[in-house]
């Protein structure tokens, strides 16, 4: 009987080593699909690895975790609330059920999850990081910030944390502190790659392209599949005059993700700028039609469609371009150009008027009031304008603007 006994146990142990190195097996081959970009299928295999392994939701999570990494909230809540069903008090299973909510704008429920969380861990990193993370996506981004930085005080080497923290920095113009901070992202390895493409627009923006082509070079060797790392590769090379780089980098980051308007646009500033007018249209086009989100298609979009007097259509494309940013100045001057042309001078100078209450060192604005004032027989005001631009050293404005003065002074 003794041994009867014994014989049972020993094979319950065989058969549940077996199942744990089954699972173990299935974790890594889906650790190898997920590196490949292979999502979909890593994680499956995420969740066949818990299945072979009764009880467990590691994989669940690892499978959670690469759906929210892929910007799919939907399909990472869906398997983390699988998760919950096989151990709801897993702290692994708590945080991804957060996180989720997150980013499908769950506020209420992020916050009792968060809430949940604390209850159990309140000195966990993690969590601190996640009412951060909350607290961001309500631009509430000087608390975010506080709690970022407790995060990464608990945790040196909580990689997310530093790289939202260089995200905050970076969202003010602050680059030398959001430099520093993605530097410090970059030492964790999966969060390296984002990190890398940060500190490359970075150098992008202060217009050191050779030192943004090395980190983004970095960040799409690792990851091939990276369609932004592929995008902001493209523009250093513009920048750095790698014009044929730049285009085969823009094509390829098109080819990972059909939908980036970003790069149809980027295209058409290549045209444009080699005068393949028609080329850059199409670009400019294309960018809106299959990203209707992308400001600088409708911009670049009205710019080319006043050149060409498709008034009618540079006012939808204007439209479009002011819904998506209330404050764009440049769409507002575009606008203002089309009131003068419909001879719609008021409207034109009441436009006008604000943009240079906000920006007075607008030239191109100074130069537009005058010819409304002008339109509106005010030629004293227009003087006014043309003084502005004199007085700024705006010569080819300035004498454009005396011109239709002296015209208007010359006619009875």
């Amino acid at each position: 009987m003794f041994r009867y006994f014994i014989f049972s146990v020993l094979a319950l142990f065989l058969v549940a080593s077996a199942a744990c190195s089954a699972s173990k097996d299935l974790l890594r081959q889906a650790d190898d699909m997920a590196l490949s970009g292979k999502t979909e299928q890593a994680a499956k295999m995420y969740i066949q690895a818990d299945n072979a392994e009764p009880g467990s939701t590691q994989g669940h999570c690892r499978a959670g975790d690469l759906y929210l990494r892929s910007s799919r909230p939907k399909d990472a809540f869906r398997v983390f609330s699988q998760a919950a069903e096989r151990d709801r008090n897993s702290k692994c299973v708590m945080l991804g059920l957060a996180r989720a909510h997150i980013e499908l704008d769950n506020t209420k429920f992020a916050y009792d999850a968060i809430h949940a969380l604390k209850t159990k861990h309140p000195e966990d990193p993690k969590v601190v990081y996640l009412e951060g993370l909350c607290l961001y996506r309500q631009d509430r981004t000087d608390e975010a910030l506080v709690l970022f930085q407790r995060a990464v005080g608990m945790d040196s080497g909580f990689g997310e944390a530093h790289l939202k923290i260089g995200d905050v920095f970076f969202s003010r113009g602050m680059y030398q502190e959001a430099l520093q901070a993605y530097s410090l992202a970059a030492r964790a390895a999966q969060h390296e790659v984002q990190a890398l493409i940060q500190i490359g627009r970075i150098y992008i923006l202060q217009q050191q392209p050779k030192r943004g082509l090395v980190a983004l070079r970095k960040a799409v060797a690792m990851d091939r599949s990276n369609a932004w790392g592929q995008l902001y590769l493209g523009e250093a090379l513009m920048h750095d005059q790698q014009i044929d780089k730049a285009i085969s980098a823009f094509q390829q980051a098109l080819h990972l993700n059909p939908k980036m308007g970003q790069a149809h646009v980027r295209l058409g500033q290549i045209y444009e700028g080699n005068m393949f007018s028609e080329r850059a249209y199409r670009s400019f086009s294309q960018a809106v039609r299959v990203d209707p989100e992308c400001f600088e298609g409708y911009l670049n979009l009205a710019r080319l469609q006043l050149d060409r007097n498709q008034k009618n259509l540079a006012r939808r494309s204007l439209r479009y371009a002011l819904k998506l940013r209330p404050d764009c100045v440049a769409c507002r001057i575009y606008l203002a150009r089309l009131q003068i042309e419909a001879r719609q001078y008021k409207r034109a100078v009441s436009l006008l008027e604000d943009i240079l209450r906000v920006d007075y060192q607008n030239h191109q604005a100074h130069f537009l009031l005058g010819k409304a004032y002008l339109g509106l027989g005010d030629i004293e005001r227009a003087t006014l304008e043309y003084n502005a631009l004199a007085l700024a050293n705006e010569e080819e404005l300035a004498n454009t603007l005396y011109e239709l003065i002296q015209r208007k002074n010359r006619k009875p």
